[in-house]
């Protein structure tokens, strides 16, 4: 890689070989070769990413000297499923270089078989290796059965930074007397993070603790240690989190970052202090989480969403329980619209997932920042879009109402669990009828739902042994559900604020499909079972499943026998 040394600059630290420097009489200029701009172009014509996008990457890789393909993952332009494939097709003896940082397979075979995990996707895994091939493949097959295995070009030198990468994030319940202090924390949240965990909950219980992740939504027990552990790890914890090691008498909140497979992941911590000890919880904060597009959550009704959110102001609602992914799917809406051409603020509490070109902003009680003086400081910030994290009273809502009456489209969240009780919801935080019936856009309304794993078709085993898919769950993943209306105009309003009328009595089904019906379609496609349902609907779900002409206990067989 040529350079000219000018003064007494030095050569800039960076190992993408995409990158070349000249120089001026001032100073080393970036330039991007062609091959960089070539890849780009690639991913514009095959229309994964927008050309502003890409303009944007480039003036930010000038800076952070980043890799192109890195930048637009994390500005959440492109996603890493889509990324890899692109970067194979384009070049395939790069994708040795990408990183991961922890693997299903035990280090010692690993470092045996000289195998190197060089990327992975939901549906593929990328292995480079000096031996057999065939031998690898069996080898990745058990403990990757969900995947296809690609094998990549090995490059030996990158051999020991991989197994020692392994070795750090090997499994916490595979530590032993050997393992040092300061390892105990990340193989803890490495194990979190590898297993999909959302939260990570950690109980002094007298002499022991336990340790509990939440998995699909649901508490799981994992680990029970001794006390003196649990000291070294909570005590690891509040230091990352630069929070008071000394305090256990009120709770604290803190946060940190964590490096895992090429990005980094917040952990945002809180503590609770209980008469057993403090409880530390650990809420895992993973960018890859919340960065799919719309058309992949499972929204059924999507196009109505969607011709809420492109219109140019009113107000659109998200709706559903706390654990719906209500804020996947406002993500998700905001990473789809115009991100460079339209001003977009939004107010949450806190912030858990940034989103480049957003301005974010987080409430602060201790100085009077709340969600009403929020909108209004937006309003004066020449906004196009405003984003609310939460409606909680009237003068938020009322402040949400004059957003939208004065020409921004506005975006919202509310805890209710219908397109008519988000209605119901509004009025009783005062707003008018004659308000909504002129800028009600668009009401989502969703929850999740586990599904099926597929690669033991629910079972919970492949063979004799537990499938590593699903932790022998039965279930490896969660889709929406949802009921979703768009309005075009007052008429359609006026009649769904009919319904939230005292005494009002429904004389046929609901202009839309409910979302009870949504399920019961999901569970008809075989990607979910009936004690699923009736685990999030309770005895609905049977009384819906009967009238739709389909045997519950038919399906419950199913899956019970497979098990």
């Amino acid at each position: 890689m040529g350079f000219i040394n000018i003064g007494r600059r030095k050569k800039p630290e960076t190992d993408d070989a995409d990158l070349d420097f000249i120089g001026d009489t001032s100073a080393l200029v970036p330039v991007v070769r062609k091959e960089r701009h070539a890849f780009a172009e690639r991913l514009i014509e095959l229309g994964l990413v927008k050309p502003d996008a890409v303009d944007a990457a480039i003036q930010e890789q000038k800076v952070t000297r980043e890799r192109i393909g890195a930048i637009l993952v994390k500005n959440g332009f492109l996603s890493q499923d889509v990324l890899i494939p692109a970067i194979l097709a384009f070049k395939a003896d790069r994708i040795a270089t990408e990183r991961v940082n922890s693997s299903r397979v035990p280090v010692d075979i690993l470092d045996r078989m000289s195998i190197i995990i060089s990327a992975e996707t939901d549906t593929t895994i990328y292995v480079g290796t000096m031996s057999d091939e065939q031998a690898v493949r069996n080898i990745i097959a058990e403990h990757y059965p969900e995947k296809e295995i690609v094998f990549v070009a090995f490059l030996a030198e990158n051999l020991p930074d991989f197994l020692d990468r392994m070795r750090r994030a090997n499994s916490f319940l595979e530590a032993d007397e050997d393992t040092r202090p300061d390892e105990m924390l990340d193989r803890l949240l490495y194990d979190a993070l590898n297993q999909g965990a959302s939260d990570v909950h950690i109980e002094p219980r007298g002499d022991s603790y336990a340790v509990f992740f939440r998995l699909l939504g649901e508490r799981r027990l994992i680990h029970m240690g001794t006390i003196e552990e649990y000291n070294t790890i909570a005590a690891q914890i509040k230091d990352r989190g630069r929070m008071d090691l000394a305090e256990r008498r009120i709770g604290q909140d803190g946060g940190f970052q964590l490096e895992h497979s090429g990005r980094f992941v917040d952990m945002r911590v809180a503590t609770v202090a209980t008469v057993d000890g403090e409880q530390v919880i650990v809420r895992i904060l993973d960018p890859d989480a919340v960065n799919p597009s719309l058309d992949s959550l499972g929204i059924t009704r999507i196009n109505h969403w969607r011709r809420g959110i492109t219109r140019q102001n009113g107000l659109c609602l998200i709706c559903g329980p706390t654990g719906s992914g209500k804020t996947t799917t406002l993500n998700a809406s905001i990473r789809e619209l115009p991100r460079f051409s339209k001003k977009i603020y939004t107010v949450e509490d806190p912030v858990e997932y940034r989103i480049p070109y957003v301005g974010q902003v987080s409430i602060n009680p201790q100085v009077g920042l709340d969600f009403p003086k929020a909108i209004r400081n937006f309003m004066r910030a020449d906004p196009d879009m405003i984003v609310l994290g939460e409606v909680r009273d009237a003068d938020t809502a009322r402040n949400a109402i004059k957003a939208a009456d004065t020409g921004h489209l506005v975006m919202a969240t509310l805890h209710t669990g219908s397109i008519v009780s988000a209605l119901s919801r509004l009025r009783d935080l005062e707003v008018d009828a004659y308000e909504l019936r002129y800028m009600l856009r668009a009401v989502l309304v969703q929850t999740l739902i586990r599904t099926i794993c597929k690669a033991c078709e629910g079972a919970g085993h492949v063979g004799s042994h537990i499938c590593p898919s699903c932790r022998g769950t039965g279930y490896s993943a969660r889709t929406v559900v949802s009921e979703c209306q768009s309005f075009t105009d007052s008429a359609e309003v006026d009649r769904v604020i009919e319904m939230t009328s005292p005494g009002y009595k429904a004389s046929g089904p609901m202009p839309w499909p409910e979302m009870i019906d949504d399920a019961i379609d999901v569970m008809a496609r075989g990607d979910t079972s009936i004690d699923e349902l009736r685990r999030v609907f309770g005895s609905l779900a049977d009384e819906r499943v009967l009238e739709r002409g389909l045997d519950p206990e038919a399906h419950a067989l199913k899956i019970h026998q497979l098990r």
